[in-house]
């Protein structure tokens, strides 16, 4: 039997993962969207599903059977149950910040619930810093509940 069902959504699905069990040939992995379930046997994780007949506040059930193979027979169906939430997903773009004050930068990662973390460069500029560049985080869309609290690192020119 499985163990370990977790899953992962963004806007358009939902991703299944769990602990493989050995002497299996696949896994039955269902998902209960709409009037049935969604059915698919997969050879290995994870398992993708489309959210877009999903409903916000309905609680859905998971289940995985791992598939026996030769002598082993499928195991015992594992479940769990989850209420789907929409993820409160945003585009983010902090490159739009390059070559303007680091306070700029600041006031938007604030609102994000994000923390800046400063380096400065030895490049001087004016009474301000100027962001030259975001070190460790990409431009894109993320679930808002996922990025709070995370750090970004930066580094600004220094000041005359």
């Amino acid at each position: 039997k499985v163990n370990d069902i977790e899953y992962t959504l963004d806007e358009e699905n939902i991703t299944i993962q769990f602990n493989g069990v050995s002497n299996a040939s696949g896994y039955l992995v269902s998902l209960n969207v709409g009037t049935g379930k969604s059915d698919r046997v997969e050879l290995a994780v994870p398992v993708t599903f489309s959210t877009e007949n999903m409903i916000e506040g309905k609680t859905y059930t998971i289940s995985v059977v791992s598939v026996g193979s030769g002598n082993y027979k499928d195991s015992d169906e594992a479940t769990l149950d989850f209420v789907y939430e929409k993820p409160n997903v945003v585009e983010i773009r902090l490159s739009q910040f390059v070559g303007k004050s680091s306070k700029e930068l600041d006031a938007y990662l604030y609102e994000l619930d994000m923390k800046g973390s400063m380096n400065v460069s030895e490049n001087a500029c004016d009474s301000y810093h100027v962001v030259e560049s975001i070190d460790n985080f990409k431009d894109g869309k993320y679930n808002l509940d996922s990025i709070k609290d995370v750090e970004v690192e930066y580094t600004c020119c220094k000041v005359n």
